[in-house]
């Protein structure tokens, strides 16, 4: 009995490990399934090295949908001519845009504006590969994955939650 139990554990081992080697996207989400209105969805692009690059991420509730950028190293730099933001460059094949972007206290989060993370997901969407810099940091960001993640974060599941842990 107990060679079987060290057998089925070490096969479990085995198989999670095949399955986690085996995810080459970057792209991760998450939903915190409240059952109220502040339920919520989360997607990201996450890097193995996050010092040196822009993580980029989306929220999103019933009401709202906001991206942001953010930095793990040096605070990103304020822009000369607002203090409160910061200058990015967005990079999409061949086109470049630069705007202005919301600093978050501390400066190592960006509020990106709707209108660019509109232009950065419909990018995405449509298979295009994206570089993002700002303040020293330039990072790719590859749509490979993208699509499949997106429709999960776009349609959490409708499931209420089956544990409730007391707080």
């Amino acid at each position: 009995m107990a060679k079987l139990l060290i057998k089925l554990l070490f096969l479990g081992v085995l198989v999670l490990y095949v399955s986690a080697c085996s995810s080459k996207s970057h792209w991760k989400h998450a939903h915190l399934n409240s059952g109220t209105e502040f339920s919520s969805s989360k997607m990201s692009y996450v890097f193995p090295d996050h010092n040196n690059n822009i993580q980029f991420e989306v929220f999103q509730t019933q009401k709202t949908c906001r991206g942001y950028l953010s930095v793990h190293s040096h605070p990103i730099v304020p822009s000369s001519l607002d203090p409160k933001k910061a200058l990015v460059a967005l990079y999409i094949e061949q086109d470049s845009f630069t705007f202005l972007a919301s600093r978050h206290e501390g400066g190592n989060r960006l509020l990106l504006p709707e209108k660019e993370l509109t232009k950065i997901l419909s990018a995405l969407s449509e298979n295009k590969e994206i570089w993002i810099e700002t303040s020293g940091y330039k990072s790719k960001i590859s749509p490979e994955g993208f699509s499949s993640t997106y429709k999960k974060f776009q349609n959490p599941s409708k499931l209420p939650k089956l544990i409730h842990l007391p707080l």
